[in-house]
């Protein structure tokens, strides 16, 4: 009796010392996995974490992007109205967010050149220059030749033959190819760079309105008229669809009056481009034009006519 008793003890004994081992190993495993556990939840936060960082700097470059943005669309507002100052000041601040967008730095380049800052100006489209190739090729060049157009026809030149190799599908390039070219007397060439312009851009209104000029030059009278109608009715179609400077409309339907010898009409258009004449370098550039056609259609006696009433708010510096 005593010998099974002993037995049944041993065997007890021996079943505790088991469930023990197994309670043991199973605490043990217990305590695993919540260190297991520990190490998810504080790697989840560490995602999390991550996760609200980026979202943070996504939320702050989004404020950041309608920012630029806003003051992009203001800036070229008050480019299209002549406010250049205005213009300059909303679009530095883009830039200042946003250094490395090339539409910013164009149009901020070009509303300092409309007033005649010829240090900053090209600073800006070198910036754009910098950048990595976009659908902006050839804009910076065409904006330094712009710059250079009259304190150095040379370097002009090299920029604006730049752009169109650049980018020789845009109709702009090659306008402002034309448009040096003619300053430099090669009254052909110039022809033949607005003549691709026309081909990359069948609404353009300057392009009829400088080949028009440059027929008056070659004593085309006839073509030149057909070429300014052309020129003013596209002027009229875009002025219902989309805003069309005030300055180049009223430049191209005086340049429509005055090869059809309407002057009282002419009278009409030169008080429009005296008003958005609004920075000496828009003055110059305007007055260049009407002066231009008259010499060419050999009506110089109208000269103080017209372009007296813009030298008389913006004299001549030379």
């Amino acid at each position: 009796m005593l010998t099974a008793f002993s037995l049944l003890l041993a065997v007890v004994t021996a079943l505790l010392l088991i469930a023990g081992l197994f309670g043991l190993r199973e605490i043990r495993s217990i305590r695993e996995m919540g260190r297991k556990a520990d190490k998810v939840v504080h790697d989840a936060e560490e995602v999390l974490d991550e996760l609200r960082g980026k979202i943070a700097g996504i939320d702050k470059r989004m404020d950041s992007m309608v920012e630029v943005s806003y003051l992009f669309n203001q800036g070229e507002h008050a480019y299209r109205d002549g406010e250049f100052a205005k213009a300059v000041d909303y679009l530095s601040r883009a830039a200042t967010l946003d250094p490395q967008n090339p539409r910013v730095l164009y149009r901020l380049g070009r509303s300092l050149t409309n007033l005649g800052d010829d240090i900053a100006a090209p600073e800006r489209f070198k910036e754009m220059q910098r950048l990595e190739p976009s659908e902006h090729l050839g804009d910076a060049e065409r904006g330094l030749a712009l710059v250079y157009r009259y304190t150095n026809p040379g370097l002009a030149l090299q920029y604006a033959e730049q752009a169109t190799a650049i980018a020789p599908e845009s109709h702009r390039n090659w306008n402002t190819l034309g448009l040096i070219l003619r300053d430099t007397g090669d009254i052909d060439r110039a022809y033949a760079a607005h003549q691709r312009a026309a081909e990359f851009d069948a609404n353009s209104a300057v392009t009829p309105f400088y080949r028009a000029l440059l027929l008056a030059h070659r004593g085309s009278n006839g073509p030149a008229v057909e070429e300014c109608r052309l020129a003013a009715r596209r002027v009229e179609i875009q002025s219902r669809l989309t805003p069309i400077k005030s300055l180049w409309a009223a430049i191209i339907m005086w340049s429509h009056a005055i090869l059809r010898d309407e002057y009282a009409d002419a009278d009409g258009f030169t008080l429009q481009l005296a008003d958005a004449c609004t920075s000496r370098r828009r003055a110059r550039e305007i007055g260049g034009h009407m002066d231009f056609l008259l010499r060419a259609l050999g009506k110089d006696e109208h000269r103080n006519r017209y372009l007296g009433r813009i030298e008389a708010r913006w004299p001549p510096l030379h």
